[in-house]
């Protein structure tokens, strides 16, 4: 028993070691982004942020679900429930990942022309930019249903 839990320690350890280090290389590097890349581009990488940020509304706490069904699952619970609410999960996911990834490649743009200032950029690579940032947002998006199978795991 004490294996186990030694082992959860460890994996808590290791997850709050690895939020922590991404916070703060996020932070610390700010300055050099800005350098190298210009403040336009940081801000689109603002945006980028935000949209991935906003798509944890969308997940209605089934990751979290996830994770303790698939716990449920690896300790002895029923197989054909627990892939049954993976799939159920991973449609609900990819049916909101093409309707974002449609919705942006239609208005990128309109918000490239009308809702972002800048000087230096051309509008057609905003608007590029923003349909790629769709596409990687709504992939980063499927990738937490993976995720929570693992933190499920304690993988």
């Amino acid at each position: 028993m004490s294996s186990s839990k030694g082992k959860l320690l460890r994996n808590l350890a290791a997850n709050y070691f690895g939020q922590i280090w991404v916070v703060l290389m996020s932070v610390l590097f700010i300055p050099l982004y800005i350098q190298y890349l210009g403040i336009e581009v940081y801000g689109l990488i603002g945006i980028y942020a935000l949209l991935q940020s906003s798509l944890v509304i969308l997940d209605l706490g089934l990751r979290a679900a996830l994770g303790r069904e698939t716990t449920r699952y690896a300790s002895g619970g029923n197989g054909d429930s627990y892939r049954d609410l993976l799939r159920s999960i991973e449609l609900i996911f990819l049916v909101i990942v093409v309707f974002l990834i449609v919705l942006i490649n239609f208005a990128s743009e309109w918000l490239a022309s009308s809702w972002f200032i800048y000087e230096s950029l051309d509008p057609i690579m905003v608007a590029d930019c923003l349909k790629i940032m769709g596409v990687l947002a709504g992939l980063r998006f499927l990738e937490g249903i993976y995720s929570s199978v693992l933190l499920g795991q304690q993988r």
